[in-house]
């Protein structure tokens, strides 16, 4: 890092890179490899300059990569998140060709590590770091709350930096705005009876149907009162059923959707506003409704004052020639688990040429993914630069929202081994 940042992002390797990505997407799509694809990155952030790289296990619903770049003070000044693909249909292997990468989840899931892995390979070489150096941690993607159940377990442990960057989602702009997701089941009972025995009044079907339609109508009211840069809320029913015989009256109905709610609702609210349109269809049906949830993320609001926000775009522009413009994010993200104990995070992702329905394969630039890299060792570059000696940090932008690791990388890596 005594180079000058311009001579640091001509180490970039491309081909290694186009490598590196099309046996990472491979490994991970294989059924019986989960745990093999964790233990895989584990070794190339080792092999990139990691001081201890291993897959966490202990307390963890999902096994986690945990690495660690070292510094000069003990806190580490930047995290890098990423996700593991879950294993799933793969219609075919990943490949190359005409300076692309196809395969599955490319560029929601391996993309952005292998970019992060490269950018920390790049200042590795000059080493130790200034400041508190990098973390790494790397998790399955899949049931949102496991999610936040672990990130939150591993950040109470001290694994975390003074900023995060989560390497998925948006590529051309800075969310600051974003959208949570609740997920729902209404459940309606009421006694059955065989068709020559039913008589005029409504029955559960109808009680699903009228609360079908009120989502329906409270979707259209939605976008008509958004003023949210992550756009207006979305109510969707995913499935609906009931009954067990076509001759009988159904004692049973049931409706099961998403409700994304914004930062001026909060969960509360939604959760009270769908169990108050659940027991109107109820009571207008002679019907009673059981309601359940499940939040898998919340929303969030970043403030645009966070260094780390001015960072990122200085990066982007520099890499891109061009502004990164703030707006909001409309797929749940894990930043606001980060900003809940006061670490400023941001999410930036890979591009994606396309996305093929088949197989869910994705398609990245091999350019695009350069440039990804660059934008990821520019901003560490300058969060590093910006670490003090005092083990504080002008990431952000006051003393409200600064959680300091407590024990070195080497530690916080190797911390579950005697438990």
């Amino acid at each position: 890092m005594r180079e000058d940042v311009n001579a640091l992002v001509h180490r970039i390797d491309s081909g290694r890179m186009r490598e590196l990505l099309v046996d990472f997407v491979n490994l991970q799509s294989v059924n019986d490899r989960a745990l093999a694809a964790s233990e895989w990155y584990a070794g190339l952030l080792r092999a990139s300059g990691a001081v201890e790289a291993r897959v966490r296990h202990e307390g963890l619903i999902a096994p986690a990569v945990v690495a660690g770049f070292p510094g000069t003070m003990r806190a580490p000044a930047l995290q890098f998140v990423g996700y593991l693909a879950l294993p799933g249909p793969v219609r075919r292997r990943a490949f190359s060709v005409n300076g692309h990468v196809y395969g599955r989840a490319v560029g929601t899931c391996a993309a952005g590590l292998i970019a992060a892995a490269e950018a920390a390979r790049v200042l590795a070489t000059d080493s130790p770091l200034p400041g508190g150096g990098l973390l790494f941690l790397a998790r399955p993607i899949g049931d949102p709350s496991a999610g936040t159940e672990d990130f939150a377990r591993l950040i109470g442990q001290g694994i975390v930096g003074k900023a995060a960057v989560i390497t998925s989602g948006p590529s051309r702009l800075v969310p600051l705005e974003g959208l949570g997701s609740c997920m729902f089941q209404v459940v309606f009972t009421a006694p059955g009876e065989h068709a020559t025995m039913s008589g005029p009044e409504a029955t559960v079907i109808d009680a699903a149907h009228m609360l079908c339609s009120a989502l329906r109508r409270r979707q259209r009211a939605l976008h008509r009162e958004c003023t949210s840069l992550a756009g207006p809320e979305a109510v969707v029913v995913g499935r609906m059923g009931g009954g067990e015989h076509f001759e009988l009256t159904p004692g049973t109905s049931w409706v099961q959707g998403v409700w994304r709610f914004g930062p001026s609702r909060g969960e509360r609210s939604t959760r009270a506003e769908i169990e108050g349109l659940a027991r109107r269809a109820a009571a207008a049906c002679g019907a009673t409704a059981v309601t359940t949830f499940r939040v898998g993320r919340q929303p969030f609001v970043l403030d645009r004052a966070f260094p780390l926000v001015r960072e990122l775009q200085a990066s982007y522009r520099a890499v891109w020639g061009s502004d990164l413009p703030e707006g909001g994010c409309r797929v749940p993200s894990d930043m606001p688990i980060f900003l809940s104990h006061g670490v400023p995070a941001v999410c930036h992702g890979p591009r994606q040429v396309s996305v093929r329905a088949e197989g869910g394969e994705e398609c990245v630039a091999i350019d695009d993914l350069v440039r990804l890299a660059e934008v990821y060792l520019r901003l560490s570059v300058s969060i590093l630069r910006e670490s003090t000696p005092d083990g504080g940090s002008a990431l952000s932008g006051g003393d409200a929202v600064i959680n300091t690791a407590r024990e070195s990388q080497a530690a916080l890596v190797g911390q579950g081994r005697s438990q």
